[in-house]
C-alpha cells in the first residue's frame, strides 16, 4: 500500500503496509496485514486466523516482566452459547442460528448427510445437525457429489495407515466381524482407549506418534482412529469444527467413515458410538501433503467472530 506512522511497544516507526493472501495446502486462505520497515523487516502482523497481532520489538521490551492475565488457549478462543444443551452426544437433532462478523457462515461452514446449512442472511445461517447412522434418515438423500477418493484410502505422513503397529490393532479389533458399521464403533472404543493421557504439549502428532506414545488430544484421538479404519478398508477422514461442552463450543477434530454411500461421523476422543447433534462441523481433510496449521486454520479463521444460538434441541 504506502508508508504510514505505526506506534508499536518499542516506539513510532513509518511503516509500509503489505496486504497479502497466503494459500495454504488444500486451498485455505490465510489474509495478513504486514507493516515493513525499509529493509523489508516485519515489524507488525495482523492475522484473521483466530485475530492475532504480533510485534517485533527491541530485546529490552521483550524481555519486561508483565503481569500474567491468565489467558488460555482452548477457553478465550471459545464461542459461549445462550443456554445449556442436555445430554449433547446422545441428542438426534439440534438446530442452531450463526452470525458470523465480518463473513458468511453458510460459505464457512459445509453441508452433508450429518449437517444442513441453510444461508438466512449475508452473515447468519441456520444450521441443523442430526445423528447418522447407516440406514437412518438424515432429511438429506445420499450423494454421489462427495465420495470417497485416493486419499481418503491410503497412507500418509499424518495417517500411517500402513504402520505396522496400527494394522495389528486395527485387525486384532473386532477381529472377524464383517459389518463396517460395528468395526468402525470397535475401533473408535480402540481409539480412546490407547491414548489414555490428555496432553497438549504437541499441537499435532501423527497416528503413529500417538499409538506409540499413548499420549495426545481430540487431534490425536482423530488421526489414530481414521488410520485404524483405512487399515481395516474402510475410506475415512478427519473433520474439524466445533464440539459443545458445558453451554460452549470448542475447536474439534474428529473422524468421518464412508459407509452405507454417506460419509458418517464417528468420535475417538468420546467413543459413543458416532456423535448426536452436538458437533458444527467447518471443514475436512484426508491430510495428504496438510501441514498442522492448515488443518485448524478453517476453524481459526471463524473463532472470536462467532455467535452460536440454539434454537431447539
Amino acid at each position: 500500500r504506502d508508508f504510514e506512522r505505526v506506534s508499536l511497544p518499542g516506539g513510532n516507526y513509518e511503516l509500509l503496509r503489505i496486504q497479502s493472501t497466503l494459500k495454504l495446502p488444500g486451498g485455505q486462505p490465510l489474509e495478513e496485514t504486514l507493516w515493513t520497515d525499509r529493509t523489508g523487516a516485519v515489524l507488525r502482523r495482523s492475522s484473521t486466523a483466530m485475530n492475532l497481532e504480533s510485534y517485533r520489538v527491541p530485546k529490552s521490551v521483550a524481555l519486561e516482566r508483565s503481569p500474567s492475565n491468565g489467558f488460555d488457549l482452548g477457553t478465550d478462543l471459545s464461542v459461549p452459547v445462550d443456554r445449556s444443551l442436555k445430554n449433547p452426544h446422545q441428542t438426534k437433532r439440534v438446530r442452531y442460528r450463526l452470525t458470523l462478523e465480518a463473513g458468511d457462515p453458510a460459505a464457512a461452514f459445509v453441508s452433508g448427510a450429518s449437517q444442513q446449512v441453510r444461508s438466512l442472511d449475508p452473515h447468519t445461517a441456520e444450521i441443523t445437525v442430526r445423528a447418522v447412522r447407516p440406514g437412518t434418515e438424515t432429511g438429506k438423500p445420499p450423494t454421489a457429489e462427495d465420495p470417497p477418493g485416493d486419499d481418503d484410502r491410503s497412507a500418509n505422513n499424518w495417517i500411517q495407515s500402513d504402520n505396522p503397529d496400527i494394522r495389528k490393532l486395527a485387525e486384532e479389533t473386532a477381529a472377524g466381524e464383517q459389518d463396517p458399521w460395528k468395526v468402525a464403533v470397535a475401533l473408535e472404543s480402540a481409539a480412546r482407549k490407547r491414548i489414555t493421557k490428555r496432553d497438549y504439549s504437541q499441537a499435532f502428532a501423527s497416528a503413529a506418534e500417538a499409538l506409540e506414545s499413548g499420549r495426545g488430544d481430540c487431534t490425536e484421538h482423530a488421526v489414530l482412529l481414521t488410520a485404524l479404519a483405512r487399515a481395516r478398508g474402510i475410506p475415512a477422514r478427519v473433520a474439524m469444527g466445533l464440539v459443545y461442552q458445558e453451554q460452549k463450543f470448542l475447536y474439534h477434530m474428529w473422524t468421518e467413515v464412508y459407509l452405507d454411500g454417506r460419509w458418517i461421523p464417528v468420535d475417538g476422543t468420546l467413543a459413543r458410538g458416532g456423535i448426536g447433534g452436538a458437533h458444527l462441523k467447518i471443514a475436512h481433510s484426508s491430510l495428504e501433503n496438510a501441514s498442522a496449521f492448515s488443518s485448524i486454520l478453517p476453524v481459526a479463521q471463524v473463532v472470536g467472530k462467532l455467535k452460536i444460538e440454539i434454537v431447539s434441541p
